[in-house]
């Protein structure tokens, strides 16, 4: 174990307490180990870190995230993505391929989400599109899961903030790639990304909902004709 990820589990661990694990495998979609912490503590030990360790190096860095992300718990795994989410200059040059290992090793909505929701906004994607456009490619034809509904969920804040066609063309490509997968994690992956883009194209999203409509997970497209005519989203 990194001894910077020995420290972080000493934080961890102060903050543990008894959970309902069986209630939070199944939620959660994983049967890693739950030490009970809330979300605004380990918010508050990621902040702490960074407070005093903001110039740690890119390699020390990485090496500490190869440590949080390859160990057995959901509180480690996710002090990780908020690490991330807080090393601005190190999200500029983050290593793809590095985040596909990451990505391979989260299990559940809750690990993959922490990772790719809101860490990777339009303004540091596109200025590496061509690398972003392999990335999410690679993703969205892998056996593995976690990275099928990554290639759609780390789309989720890019597509909202930007019109650029080149985003949202591969975005409902890569949605179409998935619409005939059962797995929750994939349909509710599709509705949510398809109802972020309807924010910043309507009308492109409204016409592929319509000439899609017998493909889609049910969900989606009932999800995003909401959204597309209340702008509210359906919980």
């Amino acid at each position: 174990m990194n001894s910077l990820h020995a420290d972080l589990l000493k934080e961890i661990k102060r903050f543990s307490r008894p959970v309902d694990t069986a209630f939070l495998d199944k939620y959660f979609g994983n049967t890693d180990h739950k030490y009970g912490l809330k979300v605004p503590e380990l918010r508050g030990i990621a902040k702490a870190f960074y407070k005093t360790h903001k110039d740690l190096t890119t390699e020390k860095l990485t090496e500490l995230l190869d440590s949080l992300y390859s160990s057995h718990s959901c509180e480690e795994k996710n002090l990780a993505s908020e690490l991330i989410g807080l090393y601005n200059d190190y999200r500029l040059q983050i290593s793809l391929t590095k985040m596909y290992e990451w990505i391979e090793k989260l299990i559940g909505w809750v690990e993959v989400d922490n990772l790719c929701q809101s860490n990777f906004p339009a303004k540091e994607v596109l200025p590496r599109w061509h690398k972003w456009e392999k990335f999410l490619t690679k993703l969205n034809l892998s056996s593995h899961i976690s990275h099928r509904r990554a290639s759609l969920v780390l789309f989720e804040k890019v597509v909202s903030q930007t019109e650029d066609p080149r985003v949202h063309k591969l975005a409902l490509r890569n949605i179409s790639n998935l619409w005939h997968e059962k797995d929750v994690l994939i349909t509710k992956a599709i509705s949510w990304t398809l109802r972020s883009a309807s924010e910043t194209c309507p009308q492109d999203i409204d016409r592929f909902i319509e000439t899609n409509r017998a493909n889609l997970p049910a969900i989606a497209y009932r999800e995003t004709r909401k959204k597309l005519d209340t702008g509210k989203k359906t919980n």
